[in-house]
């Protein structure tokens, strides 16, 4: 039976040498090795991601063209901004079924399973858990995200870069305040430690098919017990979620034709879609390598 190297569980044969645990490399490559064979999960998440990219990109293009006359494709792309308010719902139910169904087949290709079943079975058993999960997930990035933008808001409005009607010249000058980009800066920082910890509880839960307050314990748990690889995940999660970050920024700060910033919103999604899966398949080979190896009694 085929496995990642590295990782023992009580699924597979014991071996009767203890296994060297694993480099901190080596389970990034076997997050990297995972998500490629699991292709259809990074798959439906850009599907789910793509249209509330460019839909927020529409939107920015028609608030660049405003007093200006619109040509039909622009206010086409303005419809389909608007419409991605509706593609929320599409994301707020479609998102934990991607996920539970991703996290439970990557921990199927870490240690095969007897019997193997179906993404969508997959998919279907963790739906409950992981839309508790995800909600939990944007409760604590709001919650961090809302004192931190207080002051650089408050300063833009006292320097008033606000204005009554949507100005893109405003949201610009908004956006490029060094107080809201210091921000922006702190927030990543303690977003990746929310996102870390995710990432762990997701993996806990999918390896052990874990009741979720028990998952919650196990992720937490891993952090306190492993805080030399933690620091590690947390600093992989952090770079792996910068090209976003500065992609989100270049599409407003930097004045792009359609074509070029649609095609940046396009390629975001993309790249999204791969580095979520790719967080969450490293964070269960991580959860796997720090297991006590198992010995022929």
């Amino acid at each position: 039976m085929r496995r990642e190297p590295g990782f023992s569980d009580e699924r597979v044969n014991p071996p009767s040498v203890p296994e060297e645990k694993p480099s901190f490399r080596q389970i990034v490559a076997a997050g990297f090795r995972t998500v490629n064979a699991v292709w259809l999960a990074p798959v439906l998440l850009f599907v789910i991601l793509a249209p509330q990219q460019t839909g927020a990109c529409a939107e920015l293009l028609a608030l660049r063209a405003s007093g200006r006359q619109l040509p039909p494709w622009l206010i086409a792309m303005a419809i389909i901004g608007h419409l991605s308010l509706i593609w929320w719902l599409v994301v707020l139910l479609g998102l934990p079924w991607v996920v539970g169904g991703a996290a439970a087949r990557f921990a199927d290709h870490l240690i095969p399973p007897e019997r193997r079943r179906s993404y969508v079975e997959r998919a279907n058993h963790f739906y409950g858990r992981s839309f508790v999960l995800l909600i939990l997930l944007g409760v604590l990035l709001a919650a961090l995200f809302l004192p931190l933008y207080a002051v650089p808001t408050w300063l833009m409005i006292r320097d008033e870069l606000f204005s009554a009607e949507p100005d893109f010249r405003a949201i610009r000058s908004a956006f490029s305040h060094p107080a809201m980009l210091a921000c922006t800066i702190a927030w990543w920082l303690a977003a990746a430690v929310v996102i870390m910890a995710w990432d762990l509880i997701v993996a806990a839960m999918a390896i052990e098919d874990m009741r979720l307050s028990r998952a919650v314990q196990r992720g937490l748990f891993f952090m306190r017990d492993h805080p030399a690889d933690t620091a590690r995940f947390w600093l992989f999660v952090m770079l792996i979620g910068l090209p976003d970050l500065l992609l989100q920024q270049a599409m407003v700060l930097v004045p792009m034709a359609a074509i070029p910033l649609m095609a940046i919103a396009i390629g975001t999604a993309t790249y999204n879609a791969y580095a979520i899966m790719l967080t969450i398949a490293v964070a269960e080979s991580l959860s796997l390598a720090q297991r006590p190896p198992i010995t022929a009694g």
